[in-house]
């Protein structure tokens, strides 16, 4: 049997990186890129581990009940927190992505698709 032609070695849509801190599963990072990744695993990374993050597709976060997003709305995630915000903190947010669908007052999850932008 013949060897096949291409061999898959990385998925798209998925990036290595190096933990600049801990996280948690299914929390987003900036990447140097400037692109959104969302590290998915079944244990949390410590600082220096290498990690592998999920960069596309369409993601649930959390956001305060208040929060209100219209479909394609930009999201920005709050660092700190760990939820979703409407608008920019210096130093504590970054763009995560646009609305899938809007959220409305009494929601906690927004959909987003962080490939949107």
């Amino acid at each position: 049997m013949a060897d096949p032609v291409s061999k898959l070695i990385h998925p798209s849509g998925e990036a290595v990186v190096t933990s600049a801190k801990d996280y948690i599963s299914g929390e987003p990072i900036k990447l140097v890129d400037g692109k959104v990744g969302i590290y998915k695993a079944l244990r949390p990374v410590v600082s220096g581990e290498d990690m592998c993050v999920m960069t596309d597709g369409i993601h649930q976060f959390p956001s305060a009940t208040a929060v209100t997003f219209a479909a394609a709305a930009v999201v920005h995630w709050h660092v700190a927190n760990k939820t979703c915000v409407a608008a920019v903190s210096a130093g504590n947010t970054f763009v995560l992505g646009k609305a899938f669908v809007a959220k409305t007052s009494g929601q906690l999850v927004v959909i987003v698709d962080i490939t949107a932008l």
